[in-house]
């Protein structure tokens, strides 16, 4: 699935909303130095290894990477991308295959690059993972330890056959049913990091990750956009319209059976919850719900008739106001 839309209504530049599986992504990676170096733990690396595992091969999502295209390549493989958002899950990846192909003879390693603007010793280590620098510097010696971590991981499984198999396993995951919402911003007009680095400021600050309903909307108005661009400032007004009166506190009392700021957490957008109803009718979810969820059913009805699919929003608003 690949869609653009408008990042703002004042504007022609155009961004990309795509969900790529771990396999299909490819070219070069640039991280910009305003950005902090690889800190992931050994407790997020093993979480990372864990979630994919326990999820059998059912379709699994991670948070958004976030790209601007930095140089343009003569195909899709030697594209650079300047990553704005993402470097901690690119880099875990890239460790795992590469750990993968070099000690357990699984796979040909990971399908893309990573290059630093301020750390290029970085990039050498990445591949390189030695105990004897690795305490020379503290990106080296974050890098070493997930490595290690991986390494602890893959040896619960047995000996190296069957370190393989896990391996084998964990490779088909990967390029089957693990996937990422890809999120390609537009370059700015004047060719600069500045619209990067306010970015990549309101995407961390607070760590605020994109919401099911936001990349829903995303999603729906891109579809819009290229349909009948007339009507895309209709329905994102309706939509605005929608949040308005589910944010009034009888209503939402009233639909969730919550005060109006008990579950702020999990509904930070209240048409959240209207969507999750939707999209568990038509696939409820079996025990704890799978992060994106609602927008991977969904997106499928926006692009097959976005159209009944905004009628069927409309029409649970209608009868959520009727009834209260």
């Amino acid at each position: 699935m690949k869609t653009t839309t408008d990042t703002t209504s004042t504007s022609d530049r155009t961004c990309t909303l795509d969900r790529k599986p771990i396999g299909a992504i490819r070219g070069h990676f640039f991280v910009p130095g305003y950005q902090r170096g690889y800190r992931w733990d050994h407790n997020d690396v093993t979480r990372l290894l864990e979630d994919i595992w326990d999820n059998q091969g059912q379709d699994y999502n991670l948070q958004p990477i976030v790209v601007k295209l930095h140089r343009q390549g003569v195909d899709v493989n030697e594209d650079e991308w300047e990553l704005i958002d993402g470097q901690q899950r690119l880099t875990t990846l890239y460790l795992i295959m590469q750990y993968m192909q070099q000690q357990v003879s699984c796979g040909i390693g990971a399908p893309y690059k990573l290059r630093y603007e301020t750390r290029s010793g970085s990039q050498h280590y990445l591949n390189e993972l030695d105990e004897a620098s690795h305490s020379t510097n503290i990106d080296y010696y974050h890098l070493y330890q997930a490595h290690q971590s991986i390494g602890v991981w893959f040896q619960k499984h047995g000996d190296k056959f069957a370190q393989n198999n896990a391996a084998n396993t964990l490779l088909y995951y990967l390029f089957n049913s693990v996937h990422v919402i890809w999120y390609e911003a537009p370059a700015s007009p004047d060719d600069t990091n500045t619209d990067a680095i306010a970015l990549f400021t309101r995407l961390n600050v607070g760590r605020i990750p994109l919401t099911d309903a936001e990349l829903i909307k995303a999603a729906l108005l891109s579809a819009v956009r290229r349909a009948s661009p007339d009507r895309a400032h209709e329905i994102a007004t309706q939509w605005d319209g929608i949040e308005r009166d589910l944010h009034r506190d009888d209503i939402w009392a009233f639909v969730s059976g919550l005060a109006a700021s008990e579950d702020d957490e999990k509904y930070p957008t209240r048409i959240s919850l209207l969507l999750d109803t939707l999209a568990d009718e038509m696939d409820q979810p079996t025990g704890k719900r799978p992060r994106y969820h609602t927008f991977d059913i969904l997106r499928g009805e926006i692009e097959k008739d976005f159209s009944s699919f905004w009628k069927k929003v409309v029409a649970s608003h209608a009868q959520i106001l009727g009834w209260a």
